[in-house]
C-alpha cells in the first residue's frame, strides 16, 4: 500500500472482480486531478459483531480509508464476492455512506436511467434520489465519478465560505441558490424542494443535535445538497434545461441545436456549476434573456436571424407539432397537447417535464404515473 498523504482526498472504490476493478480504478484516476488518490476497498475480516452495516462502518473509519478524507464512494450495483466484511450489497455500502455523510453514486453496465428505459426500479431509483451511472463505457464512466467528485468538492468548498452564524438561519433553497450564484432562482428552487424529496428528508434526523453544534449538521449538507442538485434539479427541466430539453423548449431541432455554432449562440446561458462535467445544461431564465435582447420570440427566430440553418423542433408524438417540453421517459421533445405534466415523482418547480400521451396511456397505470 502506498504511503498515506494526509494532503489527498480520496475516492473509495467498490468493486468484486479483480480485472473490473483495476480497469476502473486506472479509469476513474485518469480523469481526477493528482491531488486524488482511488483506494480500492479490501475483503477484510473485522472483529466486531452485529449487522453488516457495522461491519463495513468499522472498516471506512480505519487508517486506510480515513472517513475525513473520503470524497466519494463509488460502488458496483453487484458485490456478492465480497465475503468477509458482508458487503456483498450495494444497499449496505448506501447505508454507510449515509451514516458517514459521504457522497456515493452506483453503477453497473448500461445501468443509468436512460431515455427510453421505463421500470418500477428507474422510478424507485429516481424517487430516491440515488446516483446511478452506466460502466459500459470506461473513459465515459471515469470522467462521470470524476466529476461528479468535483461536484460535490465544489459544494463543500463553496459551504466553507459561509459562516456558522449565517448558515444557521439559512434554508437549503437558500444554501443551494448562493453556492449557484443565483438568489433570483430562490423560489423556484425552493419549489423542487417541496413535498417527498428525500435529499432534503436526509437532514431531518440531524436537526435537534444542531440546535447545540451546527457542525453536525453542515458536515453533511455537501452530500445533501449534491443529491438534491443533481437527482432533481438537473434531472428534471425547469429552471435549468438539459441540451434536449433546451432544445425544444427553443424550438430548435435536437440535431440542429447540437452544432456548437447554434449553441455557441446561447453560450452566456451555458450552466457552469457543480456537476458541469458530467452533462450539459442551460439557465433557462438567461435564454430568455438572450431571445429577448433581440427583440425574438423563440430561440428559433433569433437562430435565424443569426444567420443559422436551423429546423422546428417537433413533438416525438406528432411530428407536425410544435414541442416546447420534455418527456422523462423517451428523452425526447413532446408538446403540451400530447403530453402530461404534474406526475406524482416530479419535482414541483420541473414545468418542463412531461410524460408523452403514448407512453402515459402504456405505463401510467402500472408505475403511478397520476
Amino acid at each position: 500500500m502506498a504511503p498515506r498523504d494526509s494532503r489527498k482526498r480520496i475516492i473509495v472504490l467498490f468493486e468484486d472482480d479483480p480485472g473490473t476493478q483495476k480497469e476502473h480504478k486506472d479509469q476513474i484516476k485518469k480523469a481526477l486531478p493528482k491531488s486524488v488518490r482511488v483506494v480500492e476497498f479490501t475483503d477484510q475480516v473485522v472483529d466486531i459483531q452485529g449487522p453488516a452495516e457495522a461491519h463495513l462502518l468499522k472498516l471506512l473509519e480505519s487508517e486506510r480509508y480515513d472517513r475525513g478524507k473520503i470524497g466519494l464512494i463509488v460502488c458496483d450495483r453487484d458485490l456478492t464476492r465480497f465475503k468477509k466484511a458482508n458487503a456483498q450489497s450495494d444497499r449496505v455500502v448506501s447505508e454507510v455512506a449515509e451514516r458517514l455523510g459521504v457522497p456515493i453514486c452506483l453503477y453497473e453496465a448500461g445501468g443509468a436511467a436512460r431515455p427510453g428505459l421505463l421500470s418500477l426500479e428507474m422510478i424507485g431509483r429516481w424517487k430516491r434520489t440515488e446516483i446511478v451511472v452506466d460502466s459500459s463505457d470506461g473513459q465515459k464512466f471515469g470522467q462521470v465519478c470524476a466529476g461528479l467528485y468535483k461536484g460535490f468538492e465544489n459544494i463543500r468548498a463553496a459551504l466553507r465560505r459561509i459562516k456558522n452564524q449565517e448558515f444557521s438561519k439559512m434554508t437549503p433553497p437558500d444554501i443551494l441558490a448562493r453556492i449557484l450564484g443565483k438568489e433570483e432562482e430562490l423560489d423556484r428552487i425552493a419549489l423542487y424542494g417541496a413535498g417527498e424529496q428525500d435529499a432534503l428528508q436526509e437532514l431531518l434526523p440531524y436537526y435537534e443535535q444542531s440546535r447545540s453544534n451546527v457542525s453536525v449538521i453542515r458536515n453533511r449538507y455537501h452530500r445533501i445538497l449534491g443529491n438534491w442538485l443533481n437527482s432533481s434539479i438537473l434531472r428534471y427541466p425547469g429552471i435549468l434545461v438539459n441540451e434536449v430539453a433546451a432544445a425544444s423548449y427553443l424550438g430548435i431541432r435536437e440535431e440542429d441545436f447540437s452544432e456548437d455554432s447554434v449553441k455557441k449562440l446561447f453560450k452566456d446561458a451555458f450552466y457552469k456549476g457543480p456537476f458541469s462535467d458530467c452533462g450539459q445544461w442551460w439557465w433557462r431564465r438567461e435564454l430568455d434573456k438572450i431571445i429577448a435582447a433581440a427583440n425574438c420570440k423563440t430561440g428559433f427566430e433569433y437562430s435565424k436571424k443569426k444567420g443559422k440553418h436551423v429546423r422546428p423542433c417537433q413533438c416525438v408524438e406528432k411530428r407536425h407539432a410544435k414541442a416546447g417540453y420534455y418527456c422523462m421517459i423517451r428523452g425526447k421533445p413532446v408538446c403540451e397537447e400530447h403530453s402530461r405534466g404534474g406526475i406524482s415523482w416530479f419535482p414541483g418547480g420541473a414545468d418542463l417535464a412531461r410524460v408523452s400521451l403514448s407512453e402515459y396511456q402504456k405505463v401510467g397505470p402500472f408505475v403511478g404515473l397520476y
